[in-house]
C-alpha cells in the first residue's frame, strides 16, 4: 500500500489530486474531510460524529464515506482512526492535515497509520499546504511526494532534503495546477502539466441511478462494509 503526501497552495488541487490518486486504487474511499471540500460524496456517506461513523461502518449504502469534525479535530480524529483501525483495504485521504500535525509532533494516531497502516492494507494520502507543515516522521516514510508550485525558501530546502535539488528546482519553476511527482521507491521523478489527465470534479453531487437494475452492477466498487473488513 502507498503512503503519498501531497502539498499545494489555496486552489493549485491538491484535495483534487487526493480523490483521483484514491480512484486509481480502486479501493472504497474514507476522507478525514475538515473543511467539507468533498461535495462529491453522497448525503447519506456523510457523517459528523464517531457514533455515527460507526453505524455508517456496520451496514454502508456505498463505497465512498466522508467523516466531518464539528469540534476539536484532534479530538475527533482519535475516535475516527480508533474506529478504522481494526479494518484493512481502503484509501483514507486526510484532507489538511496539518490540522493533526505538526513538524515536530503527528497525532498519535497519524503516526500509527504512517508506521504501520500498510500492514492493516491502507492507501494513506494526506493534503497539506506546505512541506514545512508536515511531521517529520510523516515526510520521512511517504513514498510518494506530489509537489504543486512551490516558492518559499524554507519548503524548497525541505524538498530538496528528501526529494533532492532537482527536484525541488523544477518545484520552484510550476505554471498553475502543474506538480512533480516524486518516486522514492523508485528514486525518479515525472512533471505533470496537463491538470486535465487528473481532474476529477469533487465539488459535483453524485448523480441519483435510476430505480431497476444496474447492467453495470458487476463492475461497482465494493461497499466499504465489504472492503473494510474486520482483521
Amino acid at each position: 500500500m502507498s503512503n503519498s503526501l501531497i502539498f499545494g497552495r489555496r486552489a493549485q488541487g491538491k484535495s483534487t489530486l487526493a480523490f483521483s490518486l484514491a480512484q486509481l486504487a480502486g479501493l472504497s474511499i474514507v476522507v478525514f474531510d475538515v473543511n467539507a471540500q468533498f461535495g462529491c460524496v453522497p448525503p447519506d456517506a456523510v457523517l459528523t460524529n464517531p457514533d455515527d461513523f460507526e453505524l455508517f461502518l456496520t451496514d454502508p449504502p456505498g463505497s465512498l464515506v466522508a467523516y466531518r469534525p464539528e469540534s476539536d479535530v484532534e479530538e475527533e480524529f482519535t475516535g475516527f482512526a480508533d474506529l478504522l483501525w481494526p479494518r484493512h483495504g481502503y484509501t483514507l485521504i486526510i484532507d489538511e492535515a496539518s490540522q493533526i500535525q505538526s513538524p515536530g509532533r503527528a497525532h498519535p494516531r497519524l503516526d500509527r497509520l504512517v508506521r504501520m497502516g500498510s500492514r492493516q492494507g491502507v492507501n494513506l494520502i494526506q493534503a497539506l499546504h506546505r512541506p514545512t507543515d508536515a511531521a517529520t516522521i510523516c515526510r520521512s516514510l511517504a513514498r510518494h511526494w506530489y509537489v504543486f508550485r512551490s516558492r518559499q525558501q524554507t519548503d524548497l530546502d525541505v524538498i530538496a532534503e528528501r526529494c533532492g535539488p532537482a527536484v525541488a528546482e523544477t518545484a520552484g519553476a510550476l505554471g498553475e495546477h502543474e506538480y512533480v511527482h516524486w518516486d522514492d521507491d523508485r528514486e525518479v521523478s515525472e512533471v505533470v502539466k496537463d491538470a486535465g489527465s487528473w481532474f476529477v470534479d469533487i465539488d459535483a453531487a453524485p448523480q441519483v441511478e435510476p430505480e431497476g437494475e444496474d447492467e453495470n452492477a458487476s463492475e461497482q466498487l465494493p461497499t466499504v462494509r465489504d472492503a473494510l473488513t474486520t482483521a
